[in-house]
């Protein structure tokens, strides 16, 4: 068997001294001699060499959220990456779920165990930006679709799918799967408001809710985010918005109108999001719709 880092040879594998007294077959480290007549039989090893080429599938700059980066590089066997200085990860290949700036640190291995200087890649994601020349005003009902927004599961119990699906009039989150309460954590995430030049902003929509554990529970099952974005895509940590009326945990068809002031945001891009919870005591329907923002600018 080779030692660590080699391999027999992949031009050369054996040298017959002298030529012809014998007859080698090979089947991987292990070879059959047959001989005619005294000789020597020479096993040649080589290094493993240490995988190259490692690129990327994409450029360096800027993307659509939800594209795949994959990398590969030449004479590699194993793949593992970290991102954005977190835990290494086995595979090459990341589908960039949520808006942001990532730092990909690639590393590609071959069977000897030779490692291939590591590859860094910067790469910022990004999603719809909404802004207005005057007075910003944007809207969505959530009927039958979930508009500019998009979803991103974080937890999901095995075998289930996301909690969020498009109904007729709203959208709706629940995590109540085949007559079972499941363990859940969903974002329904806007697209990146700018608020850049307004003096005032205010974020209103309707929901409704039921079979949360109590109402109690649902105002903390069922909450409102911010996040601040940056010019160059970096995103802020997540922030929790007070809401400012919750509907009763009675009936998923009566709504109750809700309005959060974002004054605070003005001049700022911001991203806003809907976060909702299901656990094995607790997994309750949430309905919302009639998103909208409204705001005016400085004159």
């Amino acid at each position: 068997v080779p030692e660590t880092g080699y391999r027999v040879s992949t031009t050369t594998p054996y040298t017959i001294t002298p030529t012809g007294t014998a007859t080698v077959s090979q089947s991987g480290n292990e070879f059959t001699v047959t001989p005619s007549a005294n000789c020597t039989i020479t096993i040649n090893f080589e290094a493993i060499p240490a995988p190259t080429n490692l690129t990327f599938s994409q450029a360096a700059g800027t993307v659509s959220r939800g594209t795949i980066i994959t990398f590969t590089a030449t004479d590699a066997d194993s793949y593992s990456y970290t991102l954005n200085g977190g835990s290494a990860v086995s595979g090459n290949s990341i589908t960039l779920s949520d808006i942001g700036v990532y730092t990909i640190v690639a590393t590609a291995t071959n069977d000897g165990g030779s490692i291939n200087s590591s590859a860094t890649y910067t790469v910022s994601a990004t999603t719809i930006t909404l802004s207005a020349q005057s007075n910003l005003t944007y809207s969505e009902t959530f009927a039958n679709t979930f508009g500019d927004f998009y979803v991103r599961d974080v937890t999901l119990a095995n075998g289930t799918t996301s909690p969020w699906s498009k109904q007729t009039s709203n959208v709706k989150a629940s995590a109540y799967v085949s007559k079972t309460q499941c363990y859940a954590e969903s974002w329904l995430q806007s697209p990146v408001f700018d608020l850049s030049g307004m003096g005032s902003a205010t974020l209103t929509f309707s929901h409704a809710s039921q079979y949360f554990e109590d109402a109690t529970t649902m105002q903390s099952e069922a909450t409102l985010w911010v996040r601040e974005i940056a010019n160059d895509g970096t995103v802020g940590t997540w922030s929790t918005l007070t809401i400012d009326n919750y509907p009763g945990n009675s009936n998923a068809s009566t709504y109750v109108n809700a309005a959060v002031d974002l004054t605070s945001y003005a001049g700022k891009k911001i991203q806003l999001a809907y976060k909702y919870l299901g656990n094995t005591t607790s997994a309750g329907t949430w309905n919302i719709k009639n998103f909208a923002i409204a705001g005016a600018y400085n004159v």
